[in-house]
């Protein structure tokens, strides 16, 4: 994946182990530059990693705080282009810490799932979180899952209330799990699995 980009004047920093944001790649760098402050000789401005898999930058704070971030979820194969931009949209909002944005997203994703499943255009958002359970969209057992997204996007959606890191986590793993339930690992395709085997 190697773009083989040259960083001119790059040094040889302390390994640091970090989630790449731009690829994805759990990898330990020790490649990249040091942010020093000529007016105050020894004090860093923070550190610029570069990624061995994609070549690519990542920013650390003195603080530790990484940019861009480490992107929540997952990719998922096999998802309408509507669904997966949503989906990718939702993920780019948590590496840059929007994690009120992500929920708020994630409350959307839901019903763009549900109306291109078969539920009818024009309902509330309570209608979709039924009918994904109804017609057993959602996994077996999920339904807390479910009324959790629906509680928590009513929440940051009428209340002022702003989602952490912790509450984005489990709506955008419950989100992984709808998406790969339905769009990667579909009915039709286990006979292709099988015939593999």
């Amino acid at each position: 994946m190697s773009t083989n980009v040259q960083w001119v004047n790059s040094s040889t920093l302390p390994s640091k182990r970090f989630t790449c944001g731009h690829c994805g790649g759990d990898i330990t760098s020790n490649v990249g530059y040091e942010g020093n402050i000529p007016s105050q000789p020894g004090h860093k401005k923070g550190q610029i990693y570069v990624c061995h898999n994609c070549d690519s930058p990542t920013y650390f704070s003195n603080d530790g705080k990484q940019w861009p971030g480490a992107k929540l979820g997952s990719n998922v194969e096999n998802l309408p282009k509507d669904i997966s931009d949503l989906h990718n949209e939702i993920r780019d909002a948590t590496a840059a810490s929007a994690y009120t944005a992500a929920v708020l997203a994630a409350r959307k994703l839901l019903m763009h799932i549900a109306v291109e499943l078969g539920a009818e255009e024009g309902k509330n958002f309570t209608v979709y979180v039924d009918y994904l359970v109804d017609n057993h969209y959602a996994p077996p057992n999920s339904k807390s899952w479910v009324d959790k997204i629906r509680l928590l996007g009513n929440e940051a959606n009428h209340e002022i209330k702003i989602v952490g890191a912790s509450e984005a986590t489990n709506i955008i793993r419950f989100l992984d799990m709808l998406l790969l339930f339905n769009y990667e690992f579909p009915d039709n395709d286990i006979s292709d699995v099988a015939a593999e085997a």
